[in-house]
């Protein structure tokens, strides 16, 4: 067998994954991304905030909806107390946080 023989060239889905990996290589860490994402969050709260849509499906017999869910500005001080106070409550419960236990328990 020639030296070109034993080499085998990678399929397609093979190069894709190697791109994938050479992406997530460079994220940076999972804390960080949600300290990021968590900035982004408070930032599009502040610019948003007071904005209003009309929240589909409480119409009733007539479909026409009757009330709205209104963006709330986290930046501000009810905003900060809210976000303290209400913290444990969203955590627990949050349905996939039960699953995400298990598995990290699973894992080691």
């Amino acid at each position: 067998m020639s030296e070109t023989d034993k080499v085998k060239k990678k399929g397609t889905f093979q190069k894709i994954l190697d791109k994938v990996e050479i992406i997530g290589n460079k994220l940076p860490q999972p804390v960080t991304l949600f300290a990021i994402l968590m900035g982004v969050v408070l930032i599009l709260s502040w610019i948003f905030g007071g904005v209003s849509v009309l929240k589909p499906g409480t119409g009733g017999a007539t479909g026409v909806p009757e009330d709205f869910i209104v963006v709330e500005n986290l930046l501000t001080k009810e905003g900060i107390q809210r976000i303290f106070t209400s913290m444990v409550n969203v955590f627990a419960t949050f349905p996939p946080l039960g699953l995400v236990l298990v598995v990290m328990l699973g894992i080691g």
